[in-house]
């Protein structure tokens, strides 16, 4: 006599139980659980936590297929004869139609009432649905390629990849794609798109005769001093084009010696040490002869010294004086009346 459970309930159709009776595995995941003859109520709560996609799709496969049983019982043969009682229990008019044309498409055969299951998804296509792509399928690696496209070229955070509402998205979208980690964008997938786009842009720039540099020097928020060098550069096709060679950080002073070091270095490891036509900077005395020393054609950034002579010429007439003095009169005396209807 098996005293087995009666596999009845939902559980069992994506958990095995095992031969001592004892313990149970489950389909998805792999994960041994527990199992008392009194009710499978911990089985039920590791399928709705962690595997909640799966247990709903058997749930709305066994409601429907719970329900064609049922009509499938009532339904009698379509034989000979106009024999059937219209008051018992009628099939509805659809499973009637299909049922009438089976029947006269084979008349050598007694016509049943056909139930096309094929039309809904069984159990084992849903859980092969919800499996993962394997990490070097050509799914995962694409979706995978979107995801730092989605970094490099939308320039999103990386923190993108651990975003909760993201990663519902996803799931949503494609269960069977696990979103790459954060960890491998930055170690592995980033540092190669890198030198992908490295490689592609020195092939460009092999093939131009002469390029244009901007660079300036900058300080993050944390106080850390960086230099960021722009290459421009004409296609053969009478595209401006304009790429970032670099941003990288200035280590010691900020001298002449140092920032045409840098720069010296940049251009070697780009191959542009002999097209540099001009570079372009703003008007600091460490930058003009760190160009200098490299012997390239400095010029002389339009916006920076507009900006210098403005305030060269601000507050040398009087005039100006005069209006500067009034605006901050009238700063003063609307900020404390602001102040006055606060307190």
């Amino acid at each position: 006599m098996n005293h087995g459970p009666k596999k009845q309930s939902l559980c069992w159709k994506l958990i095995t139980l095992q031969s001592d009776m004892k313990t149970a595995v489950c389909n998805i995941c792999k994960t041994q659980l527990s199992y008392q003859k009194s009710g499978n109520t911990n089985l039920l709560r590791h399928l709705k936590a962690k595997h909640p996609f799966e247990f709903g799709q058997c749930e709305e496969l066994i409601r429907p297929q719970s329900v064609v049983s049922v009509r499938q019982s009532n339904l009698q043969p379509l034989e000979e004869g106009p024999s059937h009682d219209c008051s018992s229990s009628a099939p509805s008019l659809k499973d009637v139609a299909n049922n009438t044309n089976s029947s006269t498409a084979s008349s050598s055969s007694s016509s049943k009432p056909t139930v096309h299951s094929s039309q809904q998804p069984t159990i084992q296509s849903t859980i092969e649905r919800t499996t993962k792509y394997k990490a070097d399928s050509l799914r995962k690696r694409k979706l995978d390629a979107c995801v730092r496209e989605l970094v490099t070229v939308d320039m999103q955070p990386l923190s993108v990849a651990e975003n909760s509402a993201f990663r519902r998205l996803v799931a949503d979208l494609d269960p069977q794609y696990e979103i790459v980690s954060r960890k491998r964008l930055t170690s592995q997938m980033l540092p190669a798109r890198y030198l992908e786009e490295k490689a592609r842009l020195k092939s460009m720039l092999l093939e131009l005769k002469d390029v244009s540099i901007t660079t300036d020097c900058w300080t993050s928020r944390t106080v850390e001093s960086f230099i960021t060098v722009t290459v421009h550069f004409i296609t053969k096709d009478w595209q401006l084009k304009s790429r970032v060679l670099t941003t990288t950080t200035l280590q010691g002073p900020h001298t002449a010696d140092n920032l045409s070091t840098t720069l010296r270095d940049v251009f070697a490891e780009w191959g542009i040490s002999d097209k540099v036509a001009t570079c372009v900077t703003d008007n600091a005395a460490n930058i003009v002869s760190a160009v200098e020393k490299l012997k390239l054609r400095h010029q002389p950034c339009f916006t920076h010294t507009l900006n210098l002579a403005v305030k060269e010429s601000r507050g040398k007439t009087d005039d100006v004086m005069a209006a500067k003095t009034k605006l901050r009169l009238s700063r003063h005396i609307f900020t404390t009346a602001q102040l006055g209807r606060t307190t």
